[in-house]
């Protein structure tokens, strides 16, 4: 019987159905509601409306996170259609991601058709996972966060690695700018200067710390002056801290039991890798993945405690557990030097019997999530509907969950439901007639599907809603 490598026609099968699990996500990008109010931000920057306001503004659009986000995906908000927007900012989502798993795979010395094979093993381990999934199914600033997060490790290893002092300013510039795109990340900072005074000394960490503090102030002032200095620290640092708990310890073993359950679906094949690592006892790891292994693990241990924090806080979620992705990342480099794994000969020897087999159940679970979350196979297109309703008829439909529709048909933000029930959340609600102000006169209320809160009913009370 002939016999083929694992990184040939298995592979072929596997990657085949990582992309239709990525089609579907980019397909079904327009149907999932929080994808329009995040990427009204972007809408609102290109055109030329107040990305943060006030609390006694009406016009509440709730990015309660830094520009990085909304300048990242303007370049989508070219799109005339809505939803080849949606199509194009998942796409823009899911690259921007898989590139930067990609380039430290890369610096770890992974190369050519395992570098690709490990891709593919990412994406399908991602989206069989009911937690790193939703950086896919979600277009929001967890994916551009941890890109850039990724990209700061890339370039540090690389400053470290003798590739120039260039490489050293942009790993401070793109820590800075992860930072600037979801606060958590703070916590990148030490992780990196912890790793840099290990691997090289105090001297070289203190020098890196220096151009955190030059590049962080050089980028602060800039969003500052474009933004508002009490604009940006009213709707990114005060709300955060005035944000209570969803609950105590309940919710939080709640927290920790959910992403232990979804993690089981990686439990195969972690047990496959352990085993094939202590049956060969091959050479050791490389010195650039070992380096840049420990580089990413001190980002995980560091980013822990705010992301378990901010998973607990209301309306917070794993999703902020970045570590998570770090530890992922890290792990898929070890697994990246494995070469028997990667060239054990199929079907006949044990080893790609059962990495074969291993491999399904992330896929398995995959497609098992895309079924719950349903996942489609044609591009949604519900928010031509809306956009056919604002245009036929000015004026008159208020759509609280949806501004990035009225913010491209009418050129202007109208509170968002979920920014006001933040606001009252933290003590921080507008005045009332502020709100109805920023929306004219006797407006429908147009919610998109029953589950959405409607908390903008509360200063709405006599008129009349409409879901859709």
């Amino acid at each position: 019987m002939k016999t083929t490598r694992l990184t040939e026609m298995p592979l072929v099968m596997f990657g085949a159905a990582a992309l239709a699990l990525l089609w579907a996500n980019f397909c079904t990008a327009a149907a999932v509601p929080w994808n329009p109010a995040r990427l009204a931000a972007s809408a609102a920057l290109a055109e030329g409306l107040p990305l943060y306001v006030l609390r006694d503004s009406g016009a509440h659009l709730g990015w309660f996170y830094g520009p990085v986000f909304p300048l990242w995906h303007l370049p989508a908000m070219l799109l005339p259609n809505i939803s080849a927007l949606h199509f194009a900012a998942s796409v823009w989502n899911a690259v921007t991601l898989l590139v930067s798993i990609a380039l430290l795979l890369w610096a770890s010395g992974v190369r050519r058709a395992q570098l690709l094979s490990a891709l593919i093993l990412a994406v399908l381990l991602l989206l069989g996972h009911d937690v790193l999934a939703r950086n896919f199914f979600f277009i929001h600033v967890d994916a551009v966060c941890l890109a850039l997060g990724a990209l700061a490790c890339f370039s540090l290893h690389g400053a470290v690695r003798g590739r120039g002092v260039v490489w050293l300013h942009a790993a401070a510039v793109c820590a800075v700018l992860a930072v600037w795109t979801k606060q958590i990340a703070v916590a990148l900072l030490p992780a990196l200067l912890t790793w840099l005074w290990r691997e090289c000394g105090r001297a070289m960490a203190a020098r890196f710390a220096f151009w955190l503090v030059v590049h962080g102030a050089a980028v602060t002032v800039l969003f500052f002056a474009a933004f508002g200095i009490e604009e940006i620290l009213f709707n990114t640092v005060l709300i955060h801290l005035r944000n209570p708990n969803e609950g105590g310890w309940p919710v939080f073993a709640a927290r920790l039991g959910q992403l232990g359950l979804t993690t089981l679906s990686w439990l195969p094949l972690i047990i496959v890798a352990l085993w094939v690592t202590h049956r060969e006892q091959g050479p050791r790891l490389p010195d650039e993945a070992a380096s840049l292994i420990r580089l990413l693990l001190w980002c995980a241990v560091w980013q822990l405690p705010l992301g378990l924090s901010a998973s607990i806080k209301v309306g917070g979620g794993l999703n902020s557990l970045h570590s998570l992705h770090y530890a992922f990342v890290a792990a898929l480099i070890w697994l990246g030097h494995q070469h028997s794994w990667w060239h054990a000969m199929w079907p006949r020897t044990r080893v790609a019997t059962f990495a074969l087999l291993a491999w399904l159940v992330p896929l398995i679970s995959a497609f098992g999530l895309a079924h719950k979350h349903g996942l489609r196979w044609q591009p949604a297109r519900e928010q031509e509907q809306l956009v056919k309703l604002a245009r036929e008829t000015p004026d008159k439909f208020y759509f609280p969950w949806n501004p990035l529709v009225t913010i491209r048909e009418e050129g202007r933000v109208q509170p968002m439901d979920n920014a006001l029930f933040c606001l009252w959340l933290a003590g921080l609600e507008p005045p009332a007639e502020s709100i109805r102000a920023a929306v004219f006169p006797n407006p429908v209320l147009v919610y998109e599907e029953p589950s959405q809160s409607k908390f903008a009913l509360r200063y709405f009370p006599s008129h009349r809603t409409d879901s859709k």
